[in-house]
C-alpha cells in the first residue's frame, strides 16, 4: 500500500487506509474510491498524503526486502545494525500489508 503525496493521487483510486486529520477525526473511510470532490475536501483539509492500494504491493515488499537484505549484508555481526534492520523489516510488512 503505497503513500502517495495528494498531489499525486487522481480519481478513481482506492484507500487502503483510512484519512485522518490532525486532530484524529476520520475524514474518508478505508476502501474509498477517489472523486475529484474528495480530492477538494483533502486539499482544503491540508492532507499531504494518502495510502492507496496497488497492484503490485505483494512485489514492492519483495523488492524492499531483498534491498533490505543487501543493504544490510556486511552488518551481520553488529548487533544494533540487526536490530535497526529487524525494525526495518517490520516497517515494510506494515507499509505494504
Amino acid at each position: 500500500m503505497p503513500r502517495i503525496a495528494l498531489k499525486n493521487v487522481e480519481a478513481g483510486m482506492q484507500l487502503s487506509r483510512a484519512v485522518l486529520n490532525d486532530a484524529g477525526a476520520k475524514l474518508v473511510g478505508q476502501g474509498a474510491r477517489i472523486t475529484q470532490e474528495m480530492l477538494r475536501k483533502l486539499v482544503n483539509a491540508h492532507v499531504r498524503y494518502v495510502f492507496v492500494v496497488s497492484q503490485s504491493d505483494d512485489g514492492q515488499l519483495e523488492e524492499a526486502l531483498s534491498g533490505l537484505e543487501a543493504r544490510f549484508a556486511r552488518t551481520k555481526d553488529r548487533l544494533h545494525m540487526d536490530r535497526l534492520k529487524r525494525l526495518l523489516r517490520e516497517h515494510f510488512q506494515e507499509l505494504y500489508s
